[in-house]
């Protein structure tokens, strides 16, 4: 996988949006609280060796591409999107503090996505979700985040996992939902395009809001 980010000031509306949209009528993206680099790196760390006896049977999320989804639009156009970056511009919201611990799924019955769960008691998460839930309905996003779940997708279920695999993989969990990774603080809110490619996809930051 490749993640390409294109950093951006926040200097007015205008300037955040880049030039990667300009020749696309309909894209793929999403918004995302993005993660520090190097926490990034150590999620993956853990999680690669939590994961290790099953890792056959896993495609782990890549360390650069790890984030917290708030938004998916599977077609979205270049305008929708600077309605969206206006409309995040002007939410009042500081930089938070979140607490990384529990790798968990759905279903633990049959996996197919596994992800870590967050602990938020500032509600900060919620409150940006609630904000912006309106507008991004509005522009296409999926319904599929309609009852949201704040978390971070670390791996996904091969279809090739027989039965016993889904077993293993499901004690793993279990045995790791109180998993501590650490706490971070959320200061950044992007809008990401998405391209997916025969080598998985690659992320391009359109906009971003940082947090104080």
């Amino acid at each position: 996988m490749v993640d390409v980010t294109d950093e951006i000031e926040n200097k007015n509306i205008e300037n955040n949006i880049t030039d990667n949209t300009k020749n696309t009528t309909k894209i793929r993206a999403f918004i995302a609280l993005d993660l520090p680099i190097e926490f990034k790196k150590q999620i993956y760390n853990k999680i690669s060796k939590i994961l290790a006896p099953k890792k056959d049977k896993l495609k782990l999320v890549e360390s650069e591409q790890l984030h917290l989804t708030l938004f998916f639009f599977p077609s979205i156009s270049t305008e929708k999107i600077k309605n969206l970056s206006s409309f995040i511009d002007d939410i009042k919201l500081n930089a938070f503090k979140i607490k990384i611990k529990g790798v968990n799924t759905f279903n633990l019955n049959k996996p197919s996505v596994i992800f870590i769960d967050l602990i938020d008691e500032s509600n900060s998460i919620t409150y940006l979700y609630n904000q912006l839930k309106d507008s991004a309905f509005e522009n296409g996003a999926s319904r599929d985040h309609e009852d949201f779940v704040p978390h971070i997708t670390i791996a996904r279920i091969k279809k090739s996992a027989s039965f016993n695999d889904y077993k293993v993989i499901s004690e793993i969990i279990r045995k790791n939902q109180n998993s501590y990774f650490g706490d971070i603080i959320c200061n950044e809110i992007k809008i990401f395009k998405s391209d997916l490619t025969p080598n998985g996809p690659i992320y391009t930051t359109l906009y971003k809001k940082v947090l104080n």
